[in-house]
């Protein structure tokens, strides 16, 4: 099967197509006799997968997933999934740095539970802001905010009362990241996941107050 593999700039690895032979087989794992929570399961059925550049020595994946298998067509649907797992790493970056998961208090297994669905709805929107801006960064940002909310954002951003006719998406996040204290330079380039977290709090909290506003 053909993979598509997304660019490496640490290592300078242009994006490309890779050729890629897989082997997979069902595993049943466990619980360990020590934990006897009532919510974990006494055993897991998986698929393991073993994922491998075709003729070379070159990128292999091990991977395990508790999705059912029915086919190869499966498999091949989840090795493509798995080639996109920097935006995984992304969202959970997203969860943890910028929704502040670890952090919340709850103690109990049912409300963490519903807490994390929250945030990772929260996450995944968040996500989602940070890719349309390098996909489509010229569209309008009312496709994510409202009339008052872009205005808000503008205004406090750039200190200013004079509002624009047309706002974009680009303009939308640099202007996030400036509420997130970023300075702004050329160099900077656009605001990355955490600094439009940040940004999203203060725009939060401005729109909060945003009736006491003269």
């Amino acid at each position: 099967m053909i993979v598509r593999m997304g660019r490496n700039p640490k290592e300078h690895i242009p994006a490309r197509n890779v050729k890629m032979d897989y082997h997979y087989k069902e595993v049943v794992v466990h619980c360990p006799k020590r934990r006897t929570e009532k919510h974990i399961r006494e055993k897991l059925v998986l698929t393991a997968i073993y994922v491998h550049e075709s003729g070379k020595k070159g990128t292999e994946w091990f991977l395990l997933t508790t999705v059912r298998v029915k086919n190869e067509k499966d498999i091949e649907k989840l090795i493509q999934c798995y080639a996109h797992r920097w935006k995984i790493e992304r969202f959970h970056f997203i969860l943890k740095s910028g929704c502040k998961i670890e952090k919340n208090q709850a103690r109990e297994y049912e409300r963490l539970k519903y807490l994390t669905l929250l945030y990772s709805v929260i996450a995944l929107q968040i996500l989602n802001l940070t890719y349309l801006g390098k996909i489509c960064p010229e569209i309008s940002s009312e496709i994510v905010f409202d009339k008052e909310e872009w205005k808000i954002l503008y205004c406090c951003a750039r200190k200013t009362k004079e509002i624009p006719e047309t706002y974009t998406l680009k303009e939308a996040i640099y202007d996030l990241g400036i509420l997130s204290g970023i300075k702004g330079a050329p160099s900077d380039g656009m605001p990355g996941a955490r600094s439009i977290c940040q940004g999203l709090e203060v725009l939060c909290s401005l729109l909060a107050y945003r009736k006491y506003m003269l």
